[in-house]
């Protein structure tokens, strides 16, 4: 059930950040995403590094956590800064509330580590997945919307 309400609230944040117009321009990214997280977490799961639990699986993955991903992946976009510095801190903030994520999905029984896997490696995993989807992202054109932050650094 842990897994239905996290897809209906991914869905929800991007239907209300994201909206019609962005959905149009943001879904390439979606897919990106949809992409990077299937990679990255098959391999997790084969390698025995972490194991999802209680939740329909595709190669070890959550078929909902995929349909998530689209939805975070347009709403990592529509948000991504503009300026460098920035954007350093904004992927390390969606890291941190990924790793949060993954904190309650431990709680609820619905994600454990294996073979030395912990919290500072997901982290640092996190990272390298936001800074692939981005990049990737803004190499076909998609680009965050004017939006001035409150931690820009000018």
């Amino acid at each position: 059930m842990t897994w239905v309400f996290f897809t209906i609230f991914c869905w929800l944040l991007a239907l209300i950040l994201v909206r019609q117009p962005g959905i149009k321009e943001y879904w390439p990214s979606a897919l990106i995403s949809l992409t990077v997280v299937y990679l990255v977490d098959s391999t997790g799961t084969y390698y025995g590094a972490y194991r999802f639990l209680n939740t329909p699986l595709i190669n070890g993955v959550p078929i909902l956590y995929l349909i998530s991903s689209l939805a975070l992946g347009m709403v990592t976009l529509r948000f991504y800064p503009r300026e460098h510095r920035e954007q350093l801190i904004y992927i390390a903030v969606l890291a941190a509330l990924f790793l949060m994520a993954e904190i309650i999905l431990m709680k609820t029984g619905n994600f454990i580590h294996l073979k030395g896997w912990h919290l500072g490696k997901s982290y640092i995993l996190n990272i390298l997945g936001f800074i692939i989807i981005t990049w990737i992202s803004t190499r076909f054109g998609i680009r965050g919307a004017a939006f001035h932050w409150p931690f820009a650094l000018r």
